[in-house]
C-alpha cells in the first residue's frame, strides 16, 4: 500500500512538473509573438500610410498597442519570476 502510494505521489510530482513546464514554454512563445506584432505595429505606424489613417483608426491602433504591451509585460514579469522561483 505505501509503495502504492509514493508511486502515485512521485507520478503526481512529474505531471505536474512537465504540466508547469508546458505553461512556461506556452507563455514564452506568446510573449515572442506579441513582442513580434509590438514591432510590426510600431513600424507601420512610423510609415508615411499611417499618416493617411482616420483618428477612429488611429485611436484604435494605438489602443491596441498598450494593450499588447501590458500583455507582454505581464508574460515578462510571470516568466522572468517563474525562472527565478526555479533556481
Amino acid at each position: 500500500m505505501a509503495i502504492e502510494a509514493l508511486e502515485e505521489r512521485f507520478e503526481w510530482e512529474q505531471n505536474m512538473e512537465l504540466y508547469s513546464l508546458q505553461y512556461l514554454i506556452k507563455c514564452e512563445y506568446e510573449l515572442k509573438v506579441i513582442t513580434k506584432c509590438i514591432g510590426a505595429i510600431e513600424v507601420a505606424m512610423d510609415s508615411c500610410e499611417s499618416k493617411e489613417l482616420s483618428q477612429e483608426s488611429y485611436e484604435n491602433i494605438t489602443t491596441s498597442l498598450v494593450i499588447l504591451k501590458e500583455q507582454a509585460k505581464g508574460l515578462a514579469d510571470l516568466l522572468r519570476k517563474e525562472k527565478y522561483d526555479l533556481l
